[in-house]
């Protein structure tokens, strides 16, 4: 079970290992805010799961575009095992697309989380890049920087 104190305190610790990061809580406190590097990441703890969901908002492909990125997301969300457990969600209003991520609470601690809230906004880059693209420009292909290589030390932070 997510610990919700002790979480705020290592959220507090986490604001000078990521330097200039602002992090707040949300207005109904069952959430907090990072903005770090014009990227806004939301990290939400899920006290059934004893999981901290990480989503942020992606944008949204280009209209010519976007039946094809749809599809592309499917696929994307399908291949989870190999993207870090990176999925992609739609807006049905905005048609904007958000970045989700799950990750383990087990054993987390403040250098722990840091590197989980720069590994998503390092993954959050090339995920916004993409979306601005509308996707890959070949069936099959995946952008740069959006799926793990298993030789990367960062892999190991997922749990």
């Amino acid at each position: 079970m997510i610990d919700t104190a002790e979480f705020t305190e290592q959220l507090a610790d986490i604001g000078p290992i990521l330097g200039e990061a602002m992090i707040a809580e949300t207005e109904d406190r069952e959430a907090w805010q990072i903005v770090l590097e014009a990227a806004q990441i939301t990290i939400e703890p899920d006290h059934d799961r004893d999981c901290l969901i990480f989503s942020s908002d992606l944008g949204s492909p280009p209209p010519d575009k976007s039946a094809s990125f749809y599809a592309f997301a499917l696929r994307v969300n399908n291949m989870w095992p190999f993207t870090g457990g990176i999925y992609l969600g739609l807006d049905a209003l905005s048609e904007e697309i958000t970045l989700f991520s799950v990750l383990p609470v087990s054993g987390l601690d403040s250098q722990r989380l840091a590197a989980m809230v720069v590994d998503f906004a390092e993954r959050r880059v090339a995920w916004a890049s993409a979306v601005a693209q509308g996707g890959p420009a070949e069936v099959g292909e995946m952008p740069e920087g959006t799926v793990e290589d298993a030789s990367d030390p960062r892999t190991i932070i997922r749990g």
